[in-house]
C-alpha cells in the first residue's frame, strides 16, 4: 500500500471557526476528538489535522503567547524557547499557528498550568484581538457607510433590476455575519475585564453556544454566497456582457491573492513593521493601478452593449395612439424588459411620431410593474412619490408663494372601483402612477392625463 494511501486513511482535515477568545472551546473540541480516536496533529489557516490513535483521555491547553499582527514577523526563536519551557513544565506539544500553540498530557497528570495569572492571560488575548481580529470592526465599518449612504439614496428601480439590491442586501449580509462573530468577542472583553480587576479568573463562552453561533455563522455565508452567486447569474440572462462581469471576480479575486502572498512574505522574511507596512502600501498602489486599468479596458470593450434595446412587449395591456382615436403609427422604442425577485416582470417603453408638416410630436411613455408582494408595490409607490416631490420642489423653487408640491403631486379620486390608487405626479399633469393589488403602471402622455383622457387610460389598463 502506498504511502499517500495510509496518510489518507490514517488522518482527516477538519473545518475550524474559532476567534481569539474561544481557545477554552478548542481544548474541549481537541480532547473530544483524542477520547474518540482523534488525535491532534496539524492547524493551519482554518483547519486541522487529525491523526487516527487508540481512543486516548488528555487534557489540553490551547495557549497565546507571541500574538503577532499581518505586518509582523513571527518570532521563531521566542516561539521555541516557550515551547521548551511548556514541555519541562510536564505538556507535551501538539502543534501551533499563527494564533496560538496546542499542548496536552494525560488526563489527571501532574504538569504546571500554563496560565496562572488571569490579568496577563486577559492582557495577552486583548493583544491577539487587536492585532487580528481588530480588521473585522473595520470590514464592519466599512461596509456600513456604502450601506447608510445607498439606503439613503435608494430609487424604484433597484427593485427592479436583477441586480438592483445588491448593492443593499449585500453588505447587510455582510455585517450580520461579522457581528455574529464580532459582537460575542467584545461582550467577552467587557465582562471580563471587571472580573480580572476583582481579581477573579477568566469567563468563558460554552461551547454549545460557540457551536450553535458558528452553525449560524456558516448558514448565513452560505446564504450571502448563493445571494451573490444568484445576482451574477441574473445579470448573465440579462444580456450584461461576459467582459463587464469580469470586473467582480477581479475585484475580489486580485486584491485577495496580492493580500495572501504579501503575508506569505512578510511572515517568512525578518523585517521591521514600518518597512512591511511601506512595501504593503507599494504593491497596493500598483494593485490599484493595474485593477482600474483592467476595468476600464474590460468596460470599453463592452461599450456596444445597449441597456435598452428593442424587445417584444409582453402580453399585458398597454396603450398605443389608437387608444386616443389617433391614425398615427405605433412604433415602440427603447423596450427593456426586465426581471427580479421582487418583481417578475417589468419594462418600459416609449413611442413617438412627428408630423412632418405641423412639427408636432406625439409622445406615450409606459412603465409596467409587477411584484412578487404587496409591500414591495407599496414601497415602489412611496419611493416614485418622494421622488417626484422632490423634483416638483426643485422646479418650483421660485414659483409665487402659495403653491405647494400638494398641487402638483396628488391622489385622484373617483376611481375606486377600478383601481386601488392614482397619483398625478407632474407639476403639467402629464404623468400618472396607477396601482392595482401587484401591477403598477406609469404612464406620460405628452398632454394632461385627466378627464376622458384618463378614464381611457383606466379603462385600457384595468378594464374588465
Amino acid at each position: 500500500m502506498k504511502d499517500k494511501e495510509i496518510d489518507s486513511r490514517l488522518r482527516k482535515k477538519v473545518f475550524r471557526l474559532a476567534g481569539v477568545t474561544d481557545y477554552k472551546y478548542l481544548e474541549t473540541k481537541y480532547r473530544e476528538m483524542a477520547s474518540k480516536g482523534w488525535l491532534i496533529e496539524k492547524s493551519k489557516g482554518a483547519r486541522d489535522t487529525y491523526v487516527a490513535v487508540e481512543p486516548i483521555d488528555l487534557d489540553f491547553s490551547v495557549t497565546i503567547f507571541q500574538p503577532t499582527g499581518p505586518l509582523e514577523y513571527l518570532n521563531q526563536n521566542k516561539e521555541a524557547l516557550y515551547k521548551e519551557l511548556c514541555e519541562d513544565g510536564g505538556w507535551t506539544y501538539a502543534t501551533s499557528n499563527e494564533r496560538y500553540q496546542v499542548y496536552h498530557k494525560p488526563a489527571g497528570a501532574d504538569a504546571i498550568p500554563i496560565h496562572t495569572d488571569p490579568v496577563e492571560e486577559y492582557n495577552t488575548i486583548k493583544s491577539a484581538f487587536f492585532k487580528s481580529e481588530i480588521i473585522i470592526l473595520i470590514i464592519i465599518l466599512i461596509q456600513l457607510f456604502p450601506l447608510i449612504s445607498t439606503l439613503m439614496n435608494m430609487r424604484y428601480d433597484n427593485f427592479l433590476r436583477p441586480s438592483g439590491m445588491m448593492s443593499v442586501i449585500s453588505p447587510a449580509i455582510l455585517i450580520v455575519i461579522l457581528s455574529i462573530y464580532f459582537i460575542p468577542v467584545l461582550i467577552w472583553f467587557i465582562k471580563n475585564s471587571q472580573r480580572v480587576k476583582r481579581g477573579e479568573t477568566l469567563l468563558f463562552e460554552s461551547s454549545r453556544r460557540i457551536v450553535l453561533r458558528n452553525r449560524l455563522y456558516i448558514i448565513l455565508m452560505g446564504i450571502y454566497l448563493l445571494y451573490i452567486a444568484t445576482s451574477l447569474f441574473g445579470l448573465i440572462f440579462s444580456g450584461v456582457p461576459l467582459v463587464i462581469l469580469a470586473i467582480v471576480p477581479i475585484m475580489v479575486l486580485l486584491p485577495l491573492a496580492v493580500g495572501l502572498g504579501m503575508r506569505h512574505k512578510i511572515k517568512k522574511v525578518k523585517h521591521s513593521r514600518k518597512v512591511n507596512l511601506a512595501v504593503l502600501i507599494v504593491v497596493l498602489l500598483i494593485t490599484w493601478i493595474v485593477m482600474v486599468t483592467i476595468t476600464f479596458g474590460l468596460v470599453g470593450m463592452g461599450m456596444d452593449y445597449n441597456d435598452e434595446e428593442v424587445s417584444a412587449i409582453p402580453d399585458v395591456p398597454i396603450l398605443t395612439y389608437t387608444d386616443f382615436q389617433s391614425e398615427l403609427d405605433f412604433e415602440p422604442r427603447r423596450v427593456r424588459i426586465q426581471s427580479s425577485f421582487w418583481s417578475p416582470l417589468n419594462f418600459k417603453y416609449n413611442s413617438w411620431y412627428k408630423d412632418v408638416i405641423e412639427g408636432q410630436v406625439n409622445d406615450i411613455g409606459v412603465e409596467y410593474i409587477e411584484t412578487r408582494f404587496d409591500l414591495v408595490a407599496t414601497t415602489i409607490v412611496d419611493m416614485i412619490l418622494k421622488d417626484e416631490r422632490e423634483n416638483i420642489e426643485q422646479e418650483r423653487e421660485y414659483d409665487v408663494d402659495g403653491v405647494t408640491v400638494e398641487d402638483y403631486v396628488y391622489p385622484i379620486n373617483g376611481y375606486e372601483d377600478q383601481v386601488d390608487a392614482i397619483y398625478n405626479i407632474s407639476s403639467y399633469r402629464s404623468r400618472v402612477i396607477l396601482i392595482k393589488g401587484k401591477t403598477i403602471y406609469v404612464v406620460q402622455l405628452d398632454v394632461p392625463v385627466e378627464g376622458e383622457r384618463l378614464e381611457m387610460v383606466v379603462d385600457k389598463l384595468f378594464g374588465e
